[in-house]
């Protein structure tokens, strides 16, 4: 992730007594050396660290990390555009180390461990955070400076295919994130930006929520036919952790549930099709009801980024989206899915055909089902 530190020089920025993060003198070929702005190599905060350390990641080390963040963000922002930066090396990978460190704790941590983890801790943590992680993000995008800098780099003739390559997809990647917005407009594109981080945690929310409400507990010994050893060790720790109460894998009770190990091995293994049919039916429904009810919350984010795509210039969303894409138009991709099921669908339903005649042979309950 990192480039080879050699020198570790003078702070840019006034830094408190034991600084986090240090401009360093930094290899970047056998014959260029550039400066960066980056963590110190003995940071004590697991964040920093080049191999992902989930397990020793506590909700105070993003608090910390993101006071870090700001001036790594600060100090090679202006690196990036100092009048001294005139290669591609000093004026984008300023700009990619900051990528790399944003990206870092905002999906590899912040918005993995909400989802992975959960709770009210890391609950607060990515309300308070997030916000202040698009902010630092669109101060990149949006700073002109980097942008005329990024410019007059794409203008040079020093550049290789794969950095002209480079530029230009970081290019893209500003005017999409609202460079050329003014005033109101790029305040409300702002807004939404910070809008729909926040909708994509409560949609992670409401599914959460309601995967964590269902269960069904089982009492029977007909109601486990045909389910492995390791299946009912699992639902009898479910039945445990959900009642409190006592449990045995082989006498039960168990509890069902649609978290994914539980739900995709009940649907293989059991036998009994009206249990299937009630997990099945839990599963597509996932979020779909109050207090749980995701309906809103899409409802909204499909109105947000209409917006935001008509703020740059675009109809509706999908043109957005296929801007840093192969097709070209939104009429190309309908016309290539078309094609695929033409191909597709004949085969498809051959296949089917073979599944009934073989199901039949071998007792299979009529007619065939979700």
């Amino acid at each position: 992730m990192f480039y080879q530190v050699v020198i570790v020089a003078t702070s840019l920025l006034t830094m408190p007594a034991i600084a986090k993060v240090s401009l360093q003198m930094v290899k970047v070929s056998p014959s260029q050396t550039i400066k960066l702005v980056r963590p110190v190599i003995d940071n004590s905060n697991p964040l920093w660290q080049e191999e992902a350390r989930f397990a020793e990641i506590k909700p105070r080390h993003i608090t910390e990390g993101l006071a870090d963040l700001k001036e790594l963000v600060d100090g090679n922002i202006e690196l990036s555009i100092s009048d001294d930066a005139s290669t591609f090396e000093e004026i984008y990978l300023p700009l990619e180390e900051i990528l790399v460190a944003t990206n870092l704790i905002r999906w590899r941590y912040v918005s993995h461990l909400q989802r992975a983890v959960g709770g009210d801790q890391w609950q607060k943590v990515y309300q308070e955070v997030t916000p202040e992680l698009v902010k630092l993000e669109q101060k990149v995008s949006q700073n002109q400076s980097i942008y005329h800098k990024l410019n007059d780099l794409a203008a040079s003739d020093e550049l290789s295919e794969e950095q002209r390559r480079i530029i230009e997809l970081r290019l893209q990647s500003v005017e999409l994130g609202g460079i050329r917005l003014l005033g109101e407009q790029q305040e409300r594109f702002n807004d939404i930006e910070n809008e729909l981080a926040l909708l994509s945690n409560s949609f992670i929310n409401n599914v959460r929520n309601s995967i964590a409400e269902f269960h069904i507990v089982l009492t029977e010994q007909g109601d486990i036919t045909g389910l492995p050893t390791s299946f009912l060790q699992l639902a009898s720790a479910n039945y445990r952790r959900l009642t409190g109460h006592q449990s045995q894998a082989e006498t039960g009770p168990w509890a069902l549930t649609i978290d994914y190990p539980s739900y995709s091995e009940f649907m293989k293994h059991s036998t009994n099709r009206t249990l299937r049919e009630k997990l099945y039916r839990a599963e597509i429904s996932i979020a779909s009801a109050q207090p749980f009810d995701n309906s809103p919350v899409i409802n909204k984010v499909l109105k947000l980024r209409k917006e935001k795509a008509q703020l740059l210039g675009f109809q509706n969303h999908a043109e957005l989206s296929l801007a840093t894409k192969m097709a070209d138009n939104v009429e190309q991709v309908e016309q290539f899915l078309g094609q695929l099921h033409d191909a597709l669908y004949p085969v498809a339903q051959q296949e089917y055909e073979e599944l009934l005649i073989f199901a039949k042979e071998n007792g299979a309950e009529q007619p065939l089902q979700h």
